[in-house]
């Protein structure tokens, strides 16, 4: 069958050709052998990297008749000197015999175009330098005498003062079309600063505190070489220090030497603890040096002026000064400031008879007396008061005496007489001074007829001797009033002799009395003996010479009583001072009473009973059994 036109031919392969004319196809037919010829695309590097610009030209690629175009297929080839894009991917054929091969090597182009390098525009050098001197920031520098195009000047090639160099810089095998100018300024050193040789300092110093006249100063503490001192760096007394200057980034190659000494002054001397009367001031303060100034604080602060007050307790520190140096350290000094008060006393003091100023009383220490409230004139203690008259008295504590002064206004009085009485008077048992009469004011009592002792009113009286004394205006009386006193003394003892009750006092009035009712009087019962008909509790009122006095009270509760009952109960000790032992032959129950009859506790009692009765009052008790057996215990 005929192929049709669009049938791929293969190489190798034989086709055979006819022909048909006027509608008569050949029979015989053309033999041809098909050899099909397909150039690969060329060879070489895929990234070609090119410097600052580059043509097509400067592409490369291993192959027969290249052609670069801008396409994987198809396009127009490239001229040689079409410019190359950085970034941009470029496509190149080869041409084998009369066949373009249809792939294509791609290439894609960087292009590196580096910076001029940067630096200072304006460059100084000290006396001399080389282009190794000159300084750029970049990669690769190489330094030129103009500004494109030249060769690069070497490393030790002099500098010229007012002249341009120009940099370049090399980055990945590309050296920059443009140039950093840099134009040098060759300087000469300057000479070294100027000062004062030898200079001096108070206490202390920094190389701050150091001088020097130039610019740019830096010390040091050799004449060359070495590194500068920083500012804060102390000084050391005698030894010596350099000083450069630095004129246009110059600095002086010679140096400027000055020896320091350093004058310290010590603080003052005195005593740590300074006392002062009543005030005081700086002015006061004590401090053996020169030009000695206060403070309030041990370091700075401001000095005090004289005439500042000083605080009791409060410290202050002294400095001196020396040759216009003022110390560091301080005198420290603690103040006591002793304010002392006026004495005290009575305003207004009685002074009987007369007196002088040793019989004021005042209190106070190292008392000195004067005639007016401030100066005037010191009184001896000696000196005789005189009635309405007022004195001052100042007093003195450690050294220090009171400004105030306390003001005694004196009243000089007569001393009155004696008070007026009878000097026999009788009383009854129980009577006090009080109840002795005698005529006068304010009535102080005595034991003796001078001196001794104020006795009170209400001591009881005994047969004795009492002197009184009055006293008229603040004065006693110095005689007194001697009052001879009796007392009629009443026996108010009572004896019991079983029922029979005997007061012991002969010769008086007797009322018997019932002290379970009131102590009211037994109707009949008047004689000195009572007989007792009923238990109970009995005194006796008796009268003598109109005295009267009551007796205690008897308990009497043995009336009717049962004796055998008594067999039945023994107490021990007895007297007691508290514990207590009774025994009883049989179970029984009993009360322990008053000697007024008041029962105060009941107890069961077998054998033998413990009681303990510390708590009673020293006195008569009576314990009874139910049975009727009462025994009589005496608590002392």
């Amino acid at each position: 069958t005929p192929l049709s036109a669009g049938t791929s031919l293969t190489t190798g392969t034989t086709y055979f050709a006819s022909q048909t004319s006027g509608g008569c196809e050949s029979t015989n037919r053309l033999s041809v052998a098909v050899t099909i010829n397909a150039p690969t695309a060329p060879t070489g590097s895929a990234t070609q990297i090119f410097c600052n610009s580059a043509t097509v030209a400067n592409l490369t690629a291993t192959g027969s008749t290249i052609q670069w175009y801008t396409t994987s297929t198809g396009g127009t080839p490239l001229s040689a000197g079409t410019s190359l894009s950085t970034g941009t991917t470029y496509f190149a054929s080869q041409t084998i015999g009369s066949c373009v091969s249809t792939n294509r090597l791609a290439v894609t182009v960087t292009i590196n175009s580096p910076a001029a390098p940067t630096g200072t525009a304006n460059q100084s050098f000290c006396n001399s330098g080389t282009v190794a001197n000159l300084s750029a920031i970049g990669s690769g520098i190489q330094w030129y005498s103009a500004s494109t195009g030249g060769t690069a000047l070497s490393v030790g090639t002099a500098l010229v003062d007012g002249t341009t160099y120009f940099a370049s810089q090399t980055i990945s095998g590309c050296e920059s079309n443009n140039r950093l100018g840099v134009t040098v300024s060759v300087n000469a050193n300057p000479a070294a600063p100027t000062g004062t040789a030898n200079q001096s300092f108070c206490n202390s110093g920094t190389v701050a505190n150091l001088t020097a006249s130039g610019s740019g100063i830096q010390w040091y503490s050799a004449s060359t070489g070495g590194t500068p001192l920083s500012a804060g760096t102390s000084l050391t007394t005698g030894t010596t220090y350099f000083a450069s200057q630095s004129l246009s980034g110059c600095e002086s190659a010679t140096r400027f030497a000055v020896v320091v000494s350093i004058t310290v002054t010590q603080a003052p001397t005195g005593a740590a603890t300074q006392n002062y009367c009543n005030s005081a001031t700086v002015a006061d303060l004590v401090a053996t040096g020169s030009a000695i100034q206060w403070y309030t604080t041990s370091t700075g602060g401001t000095a005090l002026s004289t005439g500042t007050s000083l605080t009791d307790g409060a410290t202050y520190y002294a400095s001196q000064n020396l040759n216009s140096c003022e110390g560091t350290s301080r005198l420290e000094v603690t103040v006591s400031i002793i304010a002392a008060a006026a004495p005290t006393g009575t305003a207004n003091q009685i002074i009987c008879g007369s007196g002088t100023l040793a019989d004021l009383a005042i209190n106070g220490s190292n008392i000195t007396w004067y005639d007016a409230v401030s100066g005037g004139n010191v009184l001896t203690p000696s000196t005789a008061l005189i009635d309405g008259s007022t004195y001052f008295a100042s007093q003195t504590i450690g050294a220090c005496e009171s400004i105030n002064r306390l003001g005694v206004t004196v009243s000089v009085n007569p001393i009155p007489d004696a008070p007026t009485g009878t000097s026999q008077q009788t009383f009854c048992e129980g009577a006090t001074l009080d109840d002795i009469l005698v005529t006068g004011t304010d009535i102080e009592w005595y034991l003796a007829a001078t001196g001794g002792t104020v006795v009170s009113g209400t001591q009881p009286l005994v047969n004795s001797i009492y002197y009184a004394s009055q006293t008229i205006n603040g004065c006693e009386s110095s005689n007194r009033l001697a009052v001879d006193v009796t007392i009629n003394e009443i026996n108010s003892n009572v004896t019991e002799n079983e029922l029979v009750l005997t007061a012991a006092q002969t010769g008086a009035t007797y009322t018997w009395l019932d002290c379970n009712n009131a102590n009211q009087p037994i109707p009949g019962a008047t004689g000195q003996s009572y007989t007792v008909t009923t238990n109970g509790s009995y005194a006796v009122e008796i009268v003598v010479n109109g005295c009267s006095e009551i007796s205690v009270c008897t308990l009497i509760a043995t009336v009717g009583l049962n004796d055998a009952k008594l067999n039945l109960l023994s107490v021990y000790p007895n007297p007691t001072n508290g514990q207590l032992t009774i025994t009883s032959s049989t179970p029984t129950t009993a009360t322990i009473s008053s000697a007024i009859g008041t029962i105060l506790t009941t107890v069961k009692l077998n054998s033998e009973t413990n009681i303990d009765i510390s708590n009673y009052a020293p006195g008569v008790y009576f314990i009874r059994t139910t049975e009727g057996g009462t025994l009589k215990v005496i608590k002392k």
